[in-house]
């Protein structure tokens, strides 16, 4: 069996794996670019896509450490990373568990991580959740996570917060439509808006 490669016509990031010049299979330039070597020897095509599932699994796996290397992903994340990259969902998966069973990926410490940080920012649960799911975190994740962090009582303090500093000069009304712009629950930015001591003493029912 005689094996090549080609740039894709129509897409020139894409390379085109043919044995006896016909096409086998479609990769990513940037990722098997350097580590294509064909099999010296290949007798079929049960050899061939083995050494192809090989060669697929070490290449992505780089590829993944090389990623959490640099920052953290979500394991949801990492998932759509390697499928705009044409990666076999076998490998994906094997590969991503592995990976979580060495610690590399963590979404429960992702998620919480990137919870308090929107907080921080000023950002209610809708808000966050809308990001989440921008970043493919799958629903159930997103309202396990929230429901657990952001308590009625955790979104009242930040929405007292923000009234009191980021939009304590903006009248009444303009400052709950920027609160529900930033995702926090109508009926609790209600709640301390409609009782101004608890609101300017930061104190909370």
């Amino acid at each position: 069996m005689q094996f090549g490669s080609h740039t894709k016509e129509t897409n020139p990031f894409v390379l085109v794996i043919t044995i006896n010049d016909q096409p086998f299979k479609e990769v990513s330039k940037k990722l098997f670019g350097k580590s294509l070597e064909f099999p010296l020897k290949c007798s079929s095509w049960e050899e061939a896509r083995e050494w192809f599932d090989s060669l697929e699994y070490r290449v992505v796996k780089k590829y993944c450490v090389t990623l959490l290397a640099m920052r953290n992903y979500p394991s949801d994340g990492l998932r759509q990373k390697l499928r705009s990259k044409n990666i076999s969902d076998t490998t994906m998966e094997k590969v991503i568990t592995e990976l979580q069973e060495h610690h590399y990926l963590n979404d429960e410490e992702w998620l919480e991580h990137f919870i308090h940080q929107q907080v921080h920012k000023g950002y209610g649960p809708n808000g966050i959740a809308a990001k989440l799911r921008q970043k493919y975190i799958a629903q159930n994740k997103i309202e396990d996570s929230l429901n657990k962090i952001m308590t009625a009582q955790m979104q009242k303090k930040k929405i007292v917060d923000l009234l009191m500093h980021d939009f304590q000069a903006y009248p009444k009304e303009k400052a709950m439509r920027l609160l529900q712009r930033r995702g926090f629950d109508p009926f609790l930015i209600y709640e301390v808006v409609k009782n101004p001591h608890d609101r300017d003493s930061g104190e909370m029912e």
